[in-house]
């Protein structure tokens, strides 16, 4: 599909069949494009098209603007050329084709956030799409019109659809995390989260507000009686991140609602964890080295674009060829892939994991760029300084060395340099990519640092991670037994004088410290719970951890509201299951134990076996499926900005909060059915007449 979008019309080209529209500026345009009124091709799946839209987007200025003859001979072209298959129509009157159309422009571009840049989406093909079978005059709606006749409607879809996603006795998580947004306003967003999916609440505006522990423990009360008046029942659980003042808060909530859980969020840990590691002398001064590395390369023009003709060239290119085996089609080829600098994220320490890795894979071509004939003449590094001593050029790459250390702008620090500085810089550049000492000591803490990363992605995947965070984290910073084998943890062996590193012991010996105390501050009696009644640890002695048992009782007298003796019967229960007594002495349970275990499944077993154990069965099925991280709230971070703009900063506070929960929850939604597998319909028409749908010009302001 390609669309051409002028002031004056559009015209869609679609699976051969040419769809063309009258509009103006200050409607059709202005919703699609926002002010931009130039011509936008979008394009789309098959070759053919995307060769037709590089056709007719050739040219400059006025002859791309208003040449719209071309695109209407390549139309009738296609329109001639491509056989559409008729699809079946159904009957509406009318005002139900009025109705529908509404309603299919309302959620396209509601779910753009009202004033989309391209049209790429599914939701405004298929609106494009049905507007041309309706065969009559449709006149889009003003954004006042959509406001008060069709979000309501919309927000009430939207409702229906996340209510029947949480259903059944999976977990329900409240999940809260803090932002400020482009105008500088403190907002803290709320979404209610579990296995099934993620419904957005609302964004809390508290500027100006002092966020004393009391303040955020009212609002997070205030959230938990909106989910039970809206489900019938609280949250099971709460997950924030883990500030002091936060943690603070989360014990008031716990002492007003004795039965609901409250847990800290888990990326939010292992983020500071991988972020204390990186503040190590020799790491840090490793990642200013890699940033640096990074921001030359980006910064000359030269350098960025010699970086993919080394990786296309014959000796490298193998390196960065990816072998693709169809088994769909039986296609088998060889795709080459070449790679880009990633910079490291200012907020997000795994970013740097990603540049260190991705600067390793990139060794070879960067050692061919410095080493380019061109290079030195290139990067203006004169003649005399290439023939200084060995002596000269390391004082001169010390003193470099030592000014980038302190340096924190981009690509404008480099126009402020001195030619002399530059002239240091580039051959300090080339120094340090020829350095062995460097990508080894790269190497070493891209393996230091993979377990985390590993970790934090699987925090992140959508999966019931309750179960694992004890484990994770005990492996990480203590030895640890399975079954009859001892594996050593992954921070505790850095501690040996013969472990062979570049990093210093005495930086080594503080990793395990690091570890223990992150693990600590994040640490919560659910995660131990999660641990005991996880099946794929079933063989594992929980309660010779004086800690973990004391953690189980705690967490089962709360899942029985406080009932003595049913917290009591459940621990017996527990102990059957431990020491596969009675109904659990069946091998074909621990089998399937291992099975249910290893794919994250685990409440899967207990829902499966806990007629067994039926006072710990629902438990255990609400401990596994609760979330163990806000990664919800922190990915919806932008909504807010999005929908308000200043072209829309008149917009009134409850509709602002009205657009942003039907924006952000089609996401969602959008997002749900893309991890189930779920295919969207394919629109298209046959191209029967020239009669198609216009839009006539009407005097409308776009307001609120």
């Amino acid at each position: 599909m390609m669309v051409f979008i002028t002031s004056e019309r559009i015209v869609v080209l679609l699976r051969g069949c040419k769809y063309e529209y009258s509009a103006t500026a200050s409607r059709v345009a202005s919703h699609i494009l926002g002010d931009d009124k130039n011509v936008r091709a979008c394009k789309y799946a098959s070759e053919e098209e995307k060769i037709s839209a590089s056709e007719n987007s050739k040219g400059r200025g006025k002859k791309k603007r208003n040449s719209l003859s071309a695109i209407s001979s390549e139309a009738s072209r296609s329109c001639e050329e491509g056989e559409g298959e008729e699809e079946e129509v159904p009957t509406r009157n009318e005002d139900e084709t009025r109705q529908h159309l509404n309603a299919l422009w309302t959620k396209a571009f509601a779910k753009n956030g009202l004033a989309p840049n391209v049209i790429d989406d599914p939701d405004f093909r298929e609106a494009i799409v049905e507007t041309h079978k309706a065969k009559h005059k449709y006149e889009p709606l003003t954004r006042r019109t959509m406001t008060y006749h069709e979000l309501p409607k919309l927000k009430d879809m939207v409702r229906s659809q996340l209510d029947d996603l949480f259903t059944g006795d999976k977990a329900e998580t409240l999940v809260s995390d803090g932002w400020d947004t482009s105008a500088k306003d403190s907002l803290i967003n709320f979404l209610l989260a579990s296995l099934a999916g993620e419904e957005f609440l609302d964004d809390e505006n508290v500027t100006g507000e002092h966020k004393t522990a009391r303040f955020l423990a009212d609002l997070i009360l205030k959230y938990v009686k909106l989910v039970k008046i809206r489900r019938g029942c609280e949250p099971d659980s709460v997950c924030t991140d883990n500030p002091t003042v936060m943690r603070e808060a989360r014990a008031l909530v716990e002492e007003e609602l004795p039965s609901l859980f409250t847990h800290s969020c888990t990326i939010h840990g292992v983020h500071k964890w991988i972020e204390d590691i990186c503040a190590l002398p020799t790491v840090a001064k490793l990642l200013k080295d890699h940033e640096f590395i990074v921001k030359k390369l980006r910064n000359k023009q030269f350098l960025h674009a010699e970086l993919f003709r080394a990786q296309s060239s014959e000796e490298l290119k193998p390196l960065f060829t990816t072998h693709i085996d169809e088994e769909d089609t039986e296609k088998e080829y060889d795709r080459f892939e070449p790679l880009t600098l990633v910079r490291k994220g200012a907020t997000r320490m795994g970013s740097a994991y990603d540049m260190l890795q991705r600067n390793v894979k990139l060794q070879p071509a960067l050692e061919k760029v410095v080493g380019h004939q061109d290079y030195n003449k290139r990067c203006g590094i004169a003649q005399r300084r290439v023939g200084l001593s060995a002596e000269q050029v390391a004082a001169e790459i010390a003193n470099a060395r030592e000014a980038y250390q302190t340096e924190t702008g981009e690509a404008a620090e480099e126009l402020r340099l001195s030619s002399a500085e530059r002239q240091k810089q580039y051959v300090l550049l080339k120094e340090l990519i020829r350095g062995e000492g460097l990508w080894e000591l790269t190497t070493q803490v891209v393996d230091l640092l993979s377990p985390l990363i590993s970790f934090l992605k699987d925090l992140d995947s959508h999966q019931a991670m309750m179960g694992e965070v004890y484990r994770r984290c005990e492996r990480l910073t203590k030895d640890w037994e399975e079954g009859d084998v001892g594996i050593e943890g992954h921070f505790a062996k850095y501690k040996a004088e013969d472990f062979v590193s570049l990093i210093p012991l005495e930086e080594r010996e503080k990793l395990q410290e690091i570890g223990i105390t992150r693990w600590n501050y994040l640490h919560s009696p659910l995660h131990s719970f999660a641990y005991c009644i996880n099946p794929r640890l079933h063989f594992v002695d929980h309660f010779a951890d004086p800690e973990v048992r004391r953690d189980f009782a705690a967490c089962a007298l709360k899942f029985c509201q406080g009932d003595e003796d049913l917290a009591a019967e459940m621990e017996v229960e527990y102990t059957e299951y431990a020491e596969k007594e009675g109904a659990w002495s069946n091998r074909v349970i621990w089998m399937q134990a291992k099975l249910q275990g290893e794919k994250h499944r685990g409440h899967l077993f207990w829902k499966m076996h806990g007629d067994k154990a039926p006072t710990l069965r629902d438990a255990s099925v609400k401990a596994l499926t609760m979330i163990t991280t806000a990664g919800g709230a922190e990915r919806n971070w932008s909504a807010h900005d999005i929908i308000f703009t200043k072209r829309r900063s008149r917009m009134n506070p409850t509709t602002l909060a009205n657009w942003i929960f039907v924006f952000t929850n089609l996401r969602l939604l959008e997002g749900i059915d893309a991890r189930k597998g779920k295919k969207r319909k394919k629109h298209a028409v046959s191209y029967e007449s020239e009669e198609y749908p216009k839009w006539e010009e009407q005097d409308s302001e776009d307001e609120d």
